[in-house]
């Protein structure tokens, strides 16, 4: 599990700095065009979607945690006022 301490220092520079996406279908889409660096999942999200952001993980090489709280906690985490099962973090790109 993710030291829950460490998670909301990344979850608030990834805040800051526009990089973060909310919700199962952006992360899905995000994860195969390659534009995602880590995901996380909260600890009652449906097993169907976990099974499925998982195995694209797997195949994209991403990075993916099961965080330790629920989904309503997670939507407080990220200042929100609903409940969030999954979160992602949009890689850097260079401007060219």
């Amino acid at each position: 599990m993710v030291n829950i301490d460490l998670f909301k220092g990344e979850l608030k520079k990834s805040v800051e700095s526009n990089k973060l996406n909310i919700g199962s279908k952006t992360t899905k889409k995000l994860i195969q065009n390659s534009l995602i660096e880590k995901v996380y999942m909260s600890k009652n999200i449906d097993l169907n979607i976990k099974s499925d952001i998982e195995h694209f993980c797997k195949i994209g090489n991403i990075n993916f945690e099961n965080l330790d709280i629920d989904s309503s906690e997670l939507g407080i985490l990220c200042k929100k006022n609903f409940n969030i099962t999954v979160i992602s973090f949009k890689k850097w790109r260079k401007l060219n």
